[in-house]
């Protein structure tokens, strides 16, 4: 009776050594869920564009302490993800992300999740990512009116004012050093900049100076975007034009 005893003593024993023992992995009864959420800007990552869930996008797992990715999921529609059937351990779980910083354009962002216990569901949070879009990837319509104000020889007195057709207007993004856009005044005056992004813009059209017999300079407008879809009128601009 003693030796069965013992028997089953040294069993226990074992069963506990080789649990113990067991490694992160495939072979459990648990479960690591997450979401991964995109997050838009501007090519320069200045400004927010909102953000959207990322459907099918692939997820990496890293089992313990390996170095090497272990296996990998996707995202379903509403960006949500999940890695079955794991033991309990330490994971790393990761996705790719644009990043300006980065020589390659591209980084990981990586989240350690930890299983306690067997039969556990854990949920790794949600994981952002980010995406950049071009300055004509938006949705809001910027427009006004230029007008040309015309002035006699000398610039004496005006003659009269008309539309400013087909003259240049320059649309800059934000601090950047060159512009965006450009559009041509049309027949009636109009100019219009569609599909671009929230953020700060300057408008710039020349004109010719009174003071200095006709040399160019600018004359510009600042405005700001603040909704995705939203339809800014930044009014109207003059500019002198000798005759």
């Amino acid at each position: 009776m003693l030796s069965k005893k013992i028997m089953f003593a040294g069993l226990a024993l074992v069963f506990v050594a080789f649990s113990s023992c067991t490694k992160e992995g495939p072979g459990g009864n648990s479960t690591i869920t997450g979401k991964v959420t995109v997050q838009l800007f501007d090519k320069g990552f200045r400004v927010s564009q909102g953000s959207y869930p990322a459907a099918d996008k692939d997820v990496f797992i890293i089992y313990g302490n390996g170095n090497s990715v272990s296996n990998h999921t996707k995202t379903s529609a509403d960006g949500t993800f999940q890695f079955w059937y794991l033991t309990r351990g330490d994971y790393r779980v990761f996705v790719y992300s644009e990043d300006p910083s980065d020589p390659s354009g591209s980084n990981t962002v990586e989240v350690p999740v930890s299983i306690p216990t067997n039969h556990s569901e854990v949920n790794a949070g949600e994981i952002f990512i980010k995406k950049s879009l071009n300055i004509d990837e938006g949705q809001a319509l910027i427009k006004g009116k230029v007008y040309q104000v015309n002035w006699a020889k000398g610039f004496a007195y005006i003659i009269d004012t008309t539309f400013a057709y087909d003259e240049p207007v320059y649309l800059i993004y934000e601090n950047d050093e060159t512009y965006s856009d450009r559009v041509r005044v049309l027949d009636d005056g109009t100019v219009a900049f569609p599909h671009h992004l929230m953020g700060k813009y300057r408008l710039l059209v020349y004109s010719q100076d009174r003071s200095d017999n006709g040399a160019l300079v600018p004359k510009t407008v600042n405005v700001e975007v603040t909704q995705p879809a939203q339809v800014l009128d930044f009014g109207s601009l003059f500019i002198d034009k000798k005759k």
